[in-house]
């Protein structure tokens, strides 16, 4: 059982209503969708501080370049 003041319960209904789905389908998409901000969010923040070093970000750079060579590889998509 998860507890909820009354007016977060009236916009959770609200947007069950909207979306014409049971208030927990909502609840677990706006989990999901608070999840994947947050990874993303991460991630984000993972690729500012690698930026923010020159010889971490040539590296990266230099697998980037590595890894792009594979394309060529004859395999197609797997």
């Amino acid at each position: 059982m998860l507890r909820i003041n009354e007016r977060t319960k009236a916009a959770l209904r609200r947007l069950a209503n909207e979306r014409g789905q049971p208030m927990a389908r909502v609840v677990e998409e706006l989990v999901e969708a608070a999840r994947t901000e947050q990874f993303f969010a991460a991630a984000d923040a993972a690729y500012r501080r690698l930026r923010s070093d020159p010889d971490g970000w040539a590296l990266e750079l230099s697998d980037r370049d590595t890894w792009e060579s594979t394309v060529g590889d004859g395999l197609g998509d797997a």
